[in-house]
């Protein structure tokens, strides 16, 4: 397992992190994502331009931890696979346990990112919350925001499953894309990963 991975430097200021899961060896990532809550986002979010959160199980967030990264001023790239994002789901209906829950995807970004990628978010029922994001989008709350992407997981792609969610995910995408692309915004579907043996960026 590789946690808080140190990324690139520039200027000696940390601008890329990394919470990598291989499921094989121990510690859990859980252990690091949940030490000191989130402490190494917490001690770079002034500096940290792009963050990948790859779990490879449910990760269980209390209503102490974050659910959110609104205050991470210079970050622009969100890569988060659907545990994780399943994590700051539950960390954010503690939190608001009486608003919509598919409020939280709309309400999780700082108004610098730019790209967004979600990878096998399909357990979550997801759907209403990215649809939700795109309304938002929209209406000018993420000005830099340019590209939202949703793939399967890299495991099906590494073992050319087919993703039995794509075509739904294909709809969604059909129902937003347009309008998106008028303010300049790309939504993409892709049925293949292209994560294994790539970076994620690539694909």
């Amino acid at each position: 397992m590789e946690g808080a991975l140190p990324g690139a430097y520039n200027g000696g200021s940390l601008v890329d992190l990394r919470f990598d899961e291989t499921c094989t060896t121990s510690p859990t990532l859980i252990d690091n994502l949940r030490n000191g809550h989130l402490r190494t986002l917490e001690q770079r979010r002034g500096s940290l331009r792009k963050i990948r959160f790859d779990v490879c199980d449910n990760v269980d967030f209390g209503p102490g931890d974050r659910s959110s990264l609104t205050d991470f001023a210079r970050l622009e790239v969100l890569q988060v696979n659907g545990h994780a994002l399943g994590a700051f789901r539950q960390a954010w209906r503690s939190q608001n346990p009486h608003a919509k829950i598919d409020s939280f995807l709309s309400t999780m970004l700082p108004p610098s990112a730019s790209k967004l990628v979600l990878w096998s978010p399909d357990a979550l029922d997801l759907g209403p919350a990215v649809l939700r994001l795109a309304r938002v989008v929209e209406i000018g709350r993420y000005p830099a925001l340019k590209s939202i992407s949703i793939l399967p997981s890299e495991g099906s792609s590494r073992d050319s499953e087919n993703w039995i969610h794509y075509s739904t995910w294909a709809q969604i995408g059909a129902n937003v894309s347009d309008s998106l692309a008028t303010i300049g915004v790309q939504f993409s579907v892709k049925s293949q990963n292209g994560y294994w043996g790539h970076e994620v960026e690539d694909v």
